[in-house]
């Protein structure tokens, strides 16, 4: 399934929002126009690798927030921005400019350390701010469980759009990315970020006191 819009919109103006999606897009089109082996080094130097983590701690340790504005195309940067775009300004809203800001950087590292603890001995680098979004849907999915997301669901040749309660179409997301940590994983994408980030937004939905 693939979300257009959701129902629970929020009444005040995303600032940081808008403000991340902007970063992330910034930092890509700085990454497109290196030349290619600028490029490579540019990704080498702040991506994040579990076994480099875990041999100097203190060195790598900024590459767990500098690793979520690195992307490796511009379909894994609009998949992410979407899906910002249509979660993160309700979250924004309801925790507040400044307090979003540090959920989505705490959030994003948790997912870092999980995929960093459970591989701890990968030379794979890991990049993308889909770790940190992980945590806004599951945010999105305590405080905002029966709003409608209207989405396209995929059904081989058919296309269908269908109307869903948010607990349902975020439950089918994070039960697939369980599925693909039971399964082995494949496809270069860091599942256990994912699940780590989702489950570290959901505890923090629930722990963190919200502004009235």
């Amino acid at each position: 399934m693939f979300p257009l819009c959701a129902t629970a919109r929020s009444r005040h103006i995303p600032i940081f929002t808008f403000g991340l999606i902007l970063a992330n897009a910034v930092v890509y089109w700085h990454q497109r126009n290196l030349p290619p082996w600028d490029h490579l080094a540019f990704v080498f130097q702040y991506h994040v690798v579990p076994a480099h983590l875990m041999a100097n701690p203190l060195r790598e340790l900024p590459t767990l927030l500098t690793s979520m504005f690195l992307h490796g195309s511009f379909s894994h940067l609009l998949g992410n921005m979407w899906f910002l775009w249509i979660f993160g300004d309700d979250v924004e809203g309801k925790l507040g400019r400044f307090r979003f800001l540090m959920f989505y950087f705490v959030a994003g590292v948790a997912a870092g350390l999980t995929e960093v603890l459970t591989s701890p001995t990968s030379h794979r680098g890991c990049i993308g701010a889909s770790g940190a979004i992980s945590g806004v849907l599951g945010a999105y999915m305590y405080w905002f469980p029966g709003a409608t997301i209207t989405s396209l669901l995929f059904l081989g040749p058919i296309i269908k759009r269908i109307e869903i309660p948010a607990v349902v179409f975020l439950g089918i997301w994070i039960a697939m990315q369980l599925a693909a940590v039971w399964s082995g994983g494949g496809g270069n994408v860091a599942w256990y970020a994912h699940v780590g980030g989702f489950v570290a937004g959901l505890l923090l939905a629930m722990l963190v006191p919200r502004p009235k």
